[in-house]
């Protein structure tokens, strides 16, 4: 129950902490949106999504890689060999960066001239080279501390480096305000490399402070290196694969758009739209889940090197019940206040349409992003990135296809199918691995039955001239008692719950 408790605490903190940089995330959408325009939002989405093929090519897998190994390290005792590992992942992480960094600068033309098809995307994709070295050293020591349980150090760290990134890519949008679009675009890159370049020095030094409260001497092994990169590899080659094709999605999208009918202006927008307003929001809940399924990953690891089956099999059932309750809570006040959450983050009522169309997708996204987490705990990574490779080629050939046809219609059934496909495999992959069965009427049907039933409820009361924030928790309140007079939630979840609180 320790082990729980710490991990439950652990997990309040990071999702405390990524909720604040989440909103803090959206606020700075919101007012990129007002300052260049959903065009200068789509021309920067699009330099992010190449940028993102770098920073693929800079991390090569060595997040999880140190992440297991360190967690394997640690497992040992006395007989690991921590600091030798660090050292190693260290070293690969900086070649990596360095690599990364000389082919983004070189290549930054030919991709802003052909592949992007907008010359105002060079300065930034060259600026942004130089953050790659750092980037792949912070995903490397933030492994570290997932390893070794003290993730909650990096919290104040990473909301010091949002703060600086906002910082200089505001001051250089004031100051630059009617260069154009390209010095916009060169200003919040900017921001990023600086936010990079804090992170990295801060997370090293915490880092070295944190071997130095490491006592006793450690054993030297001569397999490490050799384990790193059978980890380590595999995943960057899979990740190349499908960054590449995220990549080429993303190109596709604003090119399909414009096929269909609308002008290059039009299309940008659009793609603006849906990729820097509509799906932040979206996504905005699922950091639970990014920080849940990164702290599942030295736990289910330990368990399954230990040989405790049953333990993970009471992990993976308490942590898919609980998530599903959540996300299903989330998906409604998605699809019931649309409008109100469109008009109180935006000020307009465009981007609810698309809010509405993508909640149900939200049972979908949230809940893979959780079995993907317990499939990396348990060794299986490999798969996971096969699916998510399926799932990007999928989405490329679809995109291909429906955009210039159905233009914005054919994008939304491109991301439905592949958000299934990938949820799909990845459950599967789990039931084979592990033996665990979703019950379907207590883990899934009941809670979304209680939630249109807490929205039927809610539209009879006469609770329309209350604030949305007044509904919104009224909504979510009908539906936590609707939960419990199910059967869906149970006291015995009250005494977990209270258990870990105290």
């Amino acid at each position: 129950m320790r082990a729980v408790k710490k991990l439950f605490w652990n997990m309040l903190l990071l999702t405390a902490t990524s909720l604040v940089l989440r909103t803090v995330g959206v606020a700075f959408s919101v007012y990129l949106s007002g300052c260049i325009g959903t065009e200068g939002v789509g021309l920067f989405q699009l330099i992010m999504s190449v940028y993102m093929l770098f920073v693929t090519i800079a991390s090569s897998g060595i997040r999880f890689a140190t992440t297991r190994l360190i967690s394997e390290e640690d497992a040992r005792g006395p007989a690991g060999s921590v600091r030798q590992a660090m050292r190693c992942c260290l070293f690969y992480a900086a070649l990596f960066g360095c690599g990364a960094l000389l082919l983004l600068f070189f290549a930054a033309p030919l991709i802003g001239s052909f592949w992007i098809a907008d010359t105002r995307a060079i300065p930034s994709l060259r600026l942004l080279s130089f953050s790659l070295p750092f980037l792949s050293i912070t995903a490397s020591v933030s492994g570290y501390f997932v390893a070794v349980r003290k993730m909650t150090r990096c919290a104040f760290i990473q909301l010091l480096e949002q703060l600086v990134r906002i910082c200089v890519a505001v001051f250089g949008l004031h100051t630059y305000r009617n260069a154009g679009l390209a010095y916009a675009c060169l200003a919040i890159s900017a921001g990023s490399c600086a936010s990079e370049l804090f992170s990295a020095l801060s997370l090293s030094l915490m880092c070295r402070l944190d071997f130095f409260s490491r006592r006793g001497r450690e054993h030297t092994s001569n397999g490490i290196c050799r384990r790193l990169c059978g980890v380590a590899l595999p995943i960057a080659f899979s990740a190349y694969a499908r960054s590449a094709l995220s990549t080429l999605q993303n190109l596709l999208i604003p090119r399909g758009l414009a096929q269909y009918g609308l002008g290059r202006t039009q299309a940008m927008s659009a793609y603006g739209m849906v990729h820097g307003m509509v799906l932040p929001v979206i996504l905005y809940p699922s950091a639970l889940f990014n920080v849940l399924s990164e702290l599942l990953l030295p736990e289910l690891t330990e368990s399954q090197i230990r040989g405790w089956k049953r333990h993970i099999h009471y992990i993976l059932t308490r942590v898919f019940r609980m998530s599903f309750l959540f996300t299903a809570g989330v998906m409604g006040i998605f699809l019931f206040f649309a409008e109100e959450l469109s008009f109180a983050i935006y000020q307009r009522g465009d981007p609810a349409f698309y809010m509405r169309i993508f909640a149900p997708l939200v049972l979908i996204m949230y809940m893979d992003t959780i079995v993907d987490g317990m499939l990396k705990g348990l060794g299986e990574q490999l798969n996971s990135m096969k699916y998510n490779i399926i799932d990007s080629l999928t989405s490329v050939i679809l995109i291909y296809l429906l955009l210039p046809v159905y233009g914005v219609n054919g994008y939304i059934v491109t991301v439905m199918v592949t958000e299934i496909l990938n949820f799909t495999l990845s459950l599967h992959r789990l039931v084979v691995v592990t033996g665990f069965h979703p019950k379907l009427l207590m883990h899934i049907a009941k809670p979304l039955l209680c939630v249109f039933c807490s929205a039927a409820i809610l539209f009879l009361l006469p609770a329309e001239h209350l604030a949305f924030g007044l509904r919104a928790a009224l909504f979510l309140l009908l539906y936590i008692l609707l939960l419990l007079f199910s059967g869906a939630l149970t006291r015995e979840d009250f005494r977990w719950g209270r258990g870990l609180l105290h």
